[in-house]
Parts: C-alpha cells; sequence; structure tokens
C-alpha cells in the first residue's frame, strides 16, 4: 500500500539510495497501471530522486611525459598501448575493448589509410602506417581503403603506387561511408597506377549487375557489395 507513512518513510530515511529503489517501484506500479497518472505525479515529486555531488579535479598532464609513455607502451607493452589507442580514438570503454581484442583473428584486414595526412602531403605517413599494419598483421593479406571519393586523380595514382610498393596485398577504393562510392574512372586509375603489383577491391554504390560488370571489366580483382544477392540473381 502506498500510504503517507510510507512515503515520509522514504524520504526521511537515512540511506538515501532507498528514495531511488522506491522511485523505481513506482515507475513499475505505472507502467503496470495499478496507479493513476496523477498518483505517480505526485509520488514523483514528493520523493526526490538521490543527488549527487560533483567533485571535479583537475590533473595536469605534462606533454612531454605523455608522449615518452605511450612511446614506452608501444615498444615494450604493445598490448596496454592497443587497448588505449583503441579507447582513445574509438571511444570503447576498456571491457569493449577487451572483448574486440580478444574476438579479432581476422584471416584478412582492412584499414582506412590516414586521409587527413595524405590531403595534406604527407605521403611517407601513410606508406609508414602501411608497414605498421602489415607488421601487425603477421602475414595475413592487408587491403588498404584510400577512400577514392575524397582524394584527386592525382593522389590516388601517388598514394596506390607507394602503398604498393610497401607490400599491401590489395587496394580498395572505399569505405561505403565516404562523400561517394566506387567510379568506374577510379579503377581505370587503379589500373594503370599500381600495373598488377597489388589487387584491387571496389565497394560503395553498387547495387546491380551492370555496375559491377563495369567495374570488373576496368579492372577490378574483387567486388564488395551488401546486394550480392540481387547482382547474382538469375534473369527471368
Amino acid at each position: 500500500m502506498l500510504t503517507h507513512e510510507l512515503v515520509n518513510y522514504v524520504v526521511n530515511h537515512g540511506n538515501k539510495w532507498l528514495r531511488n529503489v522506491f522511485r523505481h517501484y513506482v515507475q513499475y506500479l505505472y507502467y503496470k497501471r495499478t496507479i493513476s497518472p496523477e498518483t505517480y505525479g505526485w509520488l514523483m515529486e514528493v520523493v526526490p530522486s538521490r543527488s549527487y555531488r560533483m567533485d571535479v579535479r583537475p590533473y595536469p598532464i605534462n606533454m612531454d611525459d605523455l608522449v615518452k609513455t605511450m612511446a614506452y607502451s608501444k615498444e615494450n607493452h604493445k598490448l596496454y598501448y592497443l587497448i588505449y589507442r583503441l579507447m582513445l580514438e574509438g571511444g570503447l570503454r576498456l571491457s569493449h575493448a577487451l572483448t574486440l581484442i580478444e574476438s579479432f583473428k581476422p584471416d584478412e584486414v582492412d584499414y582506412v589509410i590516414n586521409i587527413g595526412m595524405l590531403k595534406s602531403g604527407f605521403l611517407d605517413y601513410v606508406v609508414r602506417e602501411a608497414q605498421e599494419v602489415l607488421k601487425g598483421a603477421s602475414g595475413r593479406t592487408v587491403k588498404a581503403i584510400i577512400e577514392t571519393g575524397y582524394l584527386t586523380v592525382e593522389e590516388i595514382e601517388a598514394v596506390a603506387v607507394r602503398l604498393a610498393e610497401a607490400g599491401i596485398h590489395h587496394v580498395k577504393t572505399c569505405t561505403g561511408y565516404g562523400p561517394r562510392g566506387v567510379a568506374v574512372e577510379d579503377v581505370l586509375v587503379l589500373k594503370r597506377a599500381l600495373k598488377e603489383r597489388a589487387k584491387i577491391k571496389t565497394a560503395g554504390g553498387m547495387r546491380d549487375r551492370q555496375a559491377a560488370q563495369a567495374l570488373i571489366n576496368a579492372g577490378a580483382d574483387i567486388i564488395g557489395t551488401s546486394a550480392a544477392k540481387h547482382i547474382l540473381k538469375p534473369d527471368t
């Protein structure tokens, strides 16, 4: 029974968590339609939730120390370094990062090159990044996604050549989330630049057999698409 005596007991109890428990109970009763909207509104008003005290303590970070720590971790504690990078750059919680690492056993590795560095003229950085990925892949097939929609023809040619020289197995056109999908012109440029030194994988925007065939005719080795069933469906 939700009596006045019970409400007063909860509000004045020394353990403030009891108010939260009571509020959840009231919400359950309202969900089950055993109390009226008026009663629910009154109880939510007279039984406040437990208050929290915000305690923010600024902690100064020395950037030189941070750089040294990260360099040391990368060299001596690769697992800790990987976890930190996943949490920092991927926004993962610690438990999610650990689960991802534990279950991550791919036969192939796809990664997106640092497009910002490429557009800023730091092609050597992109090459070093590729070399690190190849080293970490331990012999697995590596596909570098260059996101052609952001690049000029000259940039596509330059990065494709350098990636092939670094040992990348496949140059992939798009993620499917960039400014556009793959175009036949992208494949023609890659075919001309790579000269069979790396395979070409296309992705993004292919929805029918005609588009897929055009990419294959242009020189694509692998077609990546979410519409495979539709593309491969026999003509009726």
